[in-house]
């Protein structure tokens, strides 16, 4: 279980959780907050996701094809998972 920070938010992580990376934002998909009469995903700032997969922290689980830009870019959407035997 791993406790993370996102905005003024903090949200507990264990390895059931899904992060969600679209390209523009690590979104936290299996765990929602409310404000107002609207329900947000949690988004981990990009520096902070980075370093948690270099560190080993997160480990890709899946990779897919989103589309093709117009200047031929492949673009990914990848979902990454908690690794829970680094501690």
């Amino acid at each position: 279980m791993m406790i993370i920070k996102c905005g003024r938010r903090e949200f507990d992580l264990n390895e059931k959780d899904i992060i969600f990376d679209n390209g523009a934002c690590y979104q936290i998909t299996s765990q929602t907050y409310r404000e107002g009469f609207a329900e947000y995903y949690p988004v981990i700032a990009e520096a902070k996701a980075k370093k948690m997969i270099k560190e080993g922290y997160l480990i890709l689980i899946k990779e897919e094809m989103s589309h093709i830009t117009k200047d031929g870019k492949e673009v990914f959407h990848k979902y990454y998972k908690i690794n829970e035997e680094v501690k």
